[in-house]
């Protein structure tokens, strides 16, 4: 699995779990559990938001699945 598919699963997968809002903050988590070094994250986040799956924003700390991000489980050409 390439690691755009990654992050967007383990953004997903935080995603999902929280219970009241559909958003996330754990930068450094995701940048964990992918292997992904923190400082190269934005670059996976910035295509992930470019092709309409995730908004992000490392100023305000914030990931969150687009409705069309919801819907895919995976990247289709990741």
């Amino acid at each position: 699995m390439n690691t755009y598919n990654e992050v967007f699963m383990a953004v997903k997968r935080h995603c999902t779990q929280q219970k009241l809002i559909a958003e996330i903050d754990c930068f450094e988590l995701i940048a964990k559990e992918t292997g992904v070094p923190l400082s190269k994250l934005p670059s996976y986040l910035n295509h992930l938001q470019n092709i309409g799956m995730i908004k992000y924003s490392m100023e305000d700390r914030y990931i969150h699945l687009t409705t069309f991000g919801m819907k895919h489980d995976k990247l289709v050409n990741g």
